[in-house]
């Protein structure tokens, strides 16, 4: 199960010094209901930069929702890009920055960087609905997309690439 909230961010606001991560994130899609993405990740690292390929399946909701996360290996990866003619032209791309606030570990990320269609929202994960509610975000956090669909990254993406609200 996966519980989150999610805001959008003033990247001039977000106190970059305090980053411990980054990476660049390409996410595209198979299956929008249920959603099943693919992603490629790339560690930014001192020497070589580290390569990982996921992919997730998620349920609908809000708040809280199913969700499968699971790594694969690059021939899958590219075998299900073929399979789901997933053209770069249909591919997000994400500047991706983790931070810890409050025990907690904001994601944020840049989408689309340098389009029309940039943002920067983040979202922080918990372990209860009750915990998630709990938690104050800081004045430095913009908007609460929680409840927002238009910012669930499946319907972002067919938006953009498709054309389709």
């Amino acid at each position: 199960m996966e519980i989150e909230r999610k805001w959008l961010f003033d990247i001039n606001k977000v106190p970059k010094h305090s980053c411990f991560g980054y990476k660049d994130v390409e996410q595209s899609y198979l299956n929008l209901e249920p959603e099943v993405r693919l992603c490629k990740k790339t560690l930014k690292l001192i020497f070589e930069p580290e390569i990982s390929y996921w992919i997730t399946v998620k349920g609908n909701g809000n708040l809280s929702r199913e969700e499968l996360d699971k790594q694969i290996t690059k021939e899958e990866y590219e075998t299900l890009e073929r399979i789901g003619n997933i053209t770069k032209d249909r591919v997000i791309r994400k500047t991706h920055w983790d931070f810890y606030i409050d025990g907690y570990r904001l994601e944020l990320n840049i989408v689309d960087k340098g389009t029309e269609n940039e943002f920067c929202y983040g979202e922080i994960e918990f372990s209860s609905e009750e915990e998630a509610l709990a938690f104050k975000p800081l004045d430095w956090f913009g908007e609460e997309v929680t409840y927002d669909s238009s910012y669930k990254m499946k319907n972002y993406w067919k938006r953009t690439r498709l054309g389709i609200d």
